[in-house]
């Protein structure tokens, strides 16, 4: 399941009984999904949290799979496993480069924001590839290596 922590931020008992809550579900990705709600006396808001979270964490199965049958089921890297993909060369020289090219640091984004990983056959993944190896920040033939599912 998708959903890696969940916890009750804040719980405020109003003067009817009921109770402001506020739950913090945290997916695989590392994104929160906040929850305000009032609770009903009575009701049992850790049994409520564990089924929101097993809602949302089916919510975004939903999701990714959509996503994956778009993408003819190819798995995703996550950013850490894009850039291991890099040497630590290749990474500074893009680094540097990045600071003063505007084309470098535009593709370089694409990386840094890519937060629901990085699918090698987009192609935008390929065009920065092709991008930092016409910009000799990649030796001749690295980008079909980073590149290969």
């Amino acid at each position: 399941m998708p959903i890696v922590s969940s916890q009750i931020i804040s719980q405020s008992v109003q003067v009817d009984g009921r109770t402001d809550v506020l739950e913090r579900h945290t997916d695989h990705n590392g994104v929160d999904h906040d929850c305000p709600y009032t609770a009903a006396v009575g009701l049992d808001i850790n049994v409520v949290m564990t089924l929101r979270a097993q809602n949302i964490g089916a919510r975004i199965d939903m999701l990714e799979l959509a996503e994956a049958e778009a993408n003819n089921f190819e798995l995703s890297l996550s950013q850490v496993e894009f850039l291991k993909r890099f040497t630590q060369k290749e990474r500074t020289d893009v680094n540097v480069a990045k600071r003063t090219d505007a084309e470098v640091e535009d593709a370089w984004n694409f990386v840094m924001a890519a937060k629901n990983g990085i699918h090698l056959r987009n192609p935008l993944t390929i065009g920065m590839l092709a991008l930092l190896e016409a910009k000799l920040l990649l030796d001749p033939g690295r980008k079909e290596i980073i590149g290969a599912p």
